[in-house]
């Protein structure tokens, strides 16, 4: 996580030279971010340059910005945008905890198709795909919840 306050950091440093609030404001962020699959995600403070002290300012539709895990890019983010990616981010702890459902099951396809609700040719090829990948790395959790995902969305 300290190398995504380093790039907050740096981000908003950025900000503050590029587009720096009137008066005695400057932005800040805070420093216990929220951790998504894919991001990152840090709330935009504004602070007094002499109190150093949080300020309650409407500062438009900015609540915050991402920094990707992948990239490693950091991008403001509206207020919808914000509900989307916590909305993404259930779903997705939901299909997490059905994905180690299967591997304790041991990758059997009927299972997968009961938990998943996707049909059964899919379901057994998600168990020939993914049957051997590491499920304690992150990254390829999410191989497969986003194929999860594609897949149920086409089944609606």
């Amino acid at each position: 996580m300290e190398e995504y306050i380093g790039i907050a950091k740096i981000f908003v440093d950025n900000l503050n030279n590029k587009k720096p609030i009137r008066g005695d404001y400057k932005y800040n962020f805070s420093e216990n971010p929220n951790e998504f699959f894919e991001h990152w995600y840090f709330d935009l403070i504004v602070i007094s340059k002499t109190t150093q002290k949080n300020e309650s300012l409407d500062i438009g539709g900015a609540p915050g910005f991402i920094i990707s895990k992948e990239s490693k890019k950091a991008k403001i983010i509206a207020w919808w945008e914000k509900y989307e990616f916590e909305e993404q981010q259930r779903k997705r702890s939901e299909l997490n905890e059905i994905i180690i459902k299967i591997k304790l099951k041991g990758w059997n396809a009927a299972q997968i198709r009961e938990l998943t609700g996707i049909k059964p040719r899919e379901a057994l090829n998600i168990k020939n795909k993914y049957k051997s990948l590491d499920f304690s790395q992150e990254d390829n959790r999410l191989i497969v919840i986003k194929e999860l995902e594609k897949l149920k969305k086409e089944n609606k």
